[in-house]
Order: structure tokens, then C-alpha cells, then sequence
């Protein structure tokens, strides 16, 4: 039995540096539609318009700690976690 391919992942997404101590550059080969990040308690800290396959994010307003970066491309939905010095 092959192993399935999960469509609703995006490819190649690319989050750096991470950990970070102010910008974090998100680059995919999909076309990025959203971006939404939230504590780690799920409270939406910041939400940003994307329509690019790269984008920087100031993260220079929030206070160090983990966060969930929850990454959009049409149906795909990829949460990564990122780490705020």
C-alpha cells in the first residue's frame, strides 16, 4: 500500500530564523493567502493579509515566549510553532 500524501499541508514552508528576536521571514512554494499567530494559551495575536509565496513578519510588539503561526494557501493550513526571544 503506497503512503498517502497529505493535501492539505503546505510544501516546502520555510520559517526562519526560528527561534527569532524580531522578524521571521515565511517563504513557501504556495502562494500564502494568510497569516494568523497565536499565544500558546490560542489567543490571536496577530492576523496579516498575505497573496505572496514570501512575506516578513515584525514580531518586534510581542513578548518573548511560543507561539503558533497558523500559515494559509487556499484549503491548506499549516501550524508551526515559532519561539519569540
Amino acid at each position: 500500500k503506497p503512503l498517502s500524501v497529505s493535501k492539505n499541508k503546505m510544501t516546502n514552508l520555510i520559517i526562519a530564523p526560528n527561534p527569532t528576536k524580531g522578524a521571521v521571514n515565511i517563504s513557501s512554494n504556495d502562494i500564502i493567502s494568510h497569516i494568523e499567530i497565536y499565544s500558546i494559551e490560542g489567543h490571536l495575536i496577530q492576523s496579516v493579509p498575505v497573496q505572496s509565496k514570501s512575506i516578513e513578519i515584525n514580531l518586534n510588539g510581542v513578548s518573548p515566549g511560543m507561539y503558533l503561526m497558523k500559515v494559509k494557501s487556499g484549503q491548506m493550513v499549516t501550524t508551526k510553532r515559532i519561539i519569540k526571544e
